[in-house]
């Protein structure tokens, strides 16, 4: 098969910083075939170890590789995250939810949120609301596969009943919170302790040594004793999953003075104090992902882990986040909201997509047969029956994510090429002011995007709504009365900037649909 010559650099991570195309001619089968000879060396030996990290509310644009690719303002410093996505492949189509249930319960199940009734918001502070209990997770199989599992940090997949919790859901043991956001120090949400430490085979209990404790370092911590204790135990034939699923940069807006002191306060004005604190907080989640990589690397099995790093959703501006040059942000179904910033980097990964760009279509719910079946090599018949549930009355559906492990340790495209973004039936989007046009949708069929209905909050002059993600907006005046926080030209505007969606007509209709082309 010919293919534009732009599509083989792209793949090779040639000319793809600024996600150039440069097709426009066809490459001979000899050229084809010179090219194609770069992909003979093999990968890194199959990962015996998966470190698996999640960033709760990342913007695309806040780590320091991103300014030279999108030549935006200066991000936080991330020398940590930049070595790894420097040395790995950067995932520029990399696709989650728009806010961060919904993201948590498609990673763990490799399923749609709609698929899965997850689909309308976050689970916060004991909701009644949690990841159907007939469903393996990615934990599930690869511990009955002989893989010893840990997860950290924020859960938010379901808290009401103990088999909703980490430890019930194939994770043989649990340090972190359940709830969908905490104090950093304190660990109160609302009159509530929340920080756990859980075990598959024995007690589950609050964890009041972690009482004062920076969240980020905790979560730390845990993650270094964890793994040096499973090495000890088991030695080199011991296979391990560390999904290590930070609160931070999440609000609130937390985080000790040193990380915003010196480099964040160079780079980000006074006049940006949110700006400034998420730059602290980033500084300290990169410092935390440097401390665990280099604790992999005394153990003597990093040239062993596969590491993944990933955002849950778009970064929120009014905490501090930029999406650029993505429109949108958190809670929207723009780019800016459930585009995330991730890489790959580590064993199995082929040697000729080391340090490059893909702009291949992948979707957060490939992570589960990916893992599982690619990475693994474990069977996934299982999941015609699920898990034992008397009680469950949804069915096991299919899953929804592909394995997409021949992409990272081949070289191949896409297994992929449509990924359902949104869906939201009958409910108003969440936090509106308004609810003329029940549910919202987005769907990505190559390089097209369809929206339909609300994609995120629309105020208007009548409205009573004032709050620092979405400032009161009167339709008759395009422009918001009030900005909580003066953003740059070139980096995402707060949440309700022209267009994202329309205004009524003076007839009082809505504009339904939108169709976008994705360059």
């Amino acid at each position: 098969e010919s293919r534009g010559l732009g599509d083989v650099y792209k793949r090779q991570g040639i000319n793809a910083e600024y996600g150039d195309d440069v097709g426009g001619f066809m490459v001979s089968q000899l050229e084809l075939l010179s090219l194609l000879l770069v992909m003979v060396p093999g990968s890194a030996g199959s990962p015996k170890h998966i470190l698996f990290f999640v960033i709760d509310d990342y913007g695309y644009a806040d780590a320091s590789y991103k300014r030279t690719m999108y030549n935006g303002t200066n991000p936080p410093p991330t020398p940590a995250i930049d070595q790894l996505a420097m040395g790995g492949v950067r995932m520029e189509s990399h696709y989650v939810n728009k806010v961060c249930s919904p993201t948590r319960t498609a990673l763990l199940s490799g399923r749609y949120a709609y698929t899965n009734g997850m689909d309308d918001g976050v689970i916060v502070d004991g909701e009644n609301i949690d990841m159907p209990l007939n469903l393996r997770t990615v934990a599930d199989y690869l511990r009955d596969g002989g893989w010893n599992t840990s997860a950290y940090g924020k859960w938010d997949a379901g808290m009401t009943t103990w088999g909703s919790t980490p430890s019930c859901r194939g994770f043989e043991f649990y340090n972190g919170f359940y709830s969908a956001a905490s104090d950093y120090f304190s660990h109160m949400v609302g009159p509530g302790y929340d920080f756990h430490e859980d075990r598959a085979n024995g007690p589950k209990g609050i964890d009041l040594v972690a009482a004062g404790e920076y969240t980020t370092m905790r979560v730390t911590t845990a993650v270094q004793s964890w793994i040096s204790e499973q090495m000890q135990r088991g030695g080199n034939q011991t296979k391990t999953f560390a999904y290590v699923a930070h609160e931070a940069v999440h609000g609130p807006l937390e985080v000790p003075a040193e990380y915003v002191q010196g480099e964040c306060e160079v780079i980000i004005p006074e006049s940006h104090p949110a700006r400034r604190i998420y730059c602290g907080m980033v500084r300290a989640m990169d410092e935390s992902v440097r401390n665990i990589t280099e604790t992999y690397k005394a153990l003597g099995i990093w040239e062993d882990t596969l590491l993944i790093l990933t955002g849950d959703n778009g970064g929120q501006p009014s905490e501090g986040g930029s999406n650029y040059p993505l429109r949108g942000n958190k809670a929207t179904t723009f780019e800016g909201g459930v585009r995330s910033l991730a890489l790959v980097h580590g064993a199995g990964v082929h040697d000729s997509l080391l340090g490059s760009v893909n702009h291949e279509l992948f979707h957060v719910t490939d992570w589960l047969p990916t893992l599982v079946a690619g990475v693994a090599g474990l069977d996934l018949s299982a999941n015609a029956t699920g898990r034992h549930c008397p009680s469950c009355s949804r069915e096991v559906m299919a899953l929804d994510g592909v394995n997409q492990w021949g992409m990272l340790s081949e070289g191949k495209l896409s297994a992929r090429t449509e990924v359902l973004l949104d869906l939201q039936a009958s409910a108003c989007n969440q936090g509106g002011s308004v609810c003329n046009v029940p549910g919202s949708g987005a769907l990505r069929v190559g390089d097209w995007k369809l929206l339909h209905g609300h994609q995120g909050m629309y105020g208007t002059e009548s409205s009573s709504k004032m709050n620092s993600d979405c400032v009161e907006r009167d339709v008759n005046n395009p422009q918001p009365k009030a900005i909580p926080f003066p953003v740059p030209a070139n980096q995402t505007n707060p949440w309700c900037p022209l267009g994202w969606t329309p205004p009524p007509r003076a007839d009082g209709k809505y504009q339904l649909l939108s169709l976008i082309h994705i360059s």
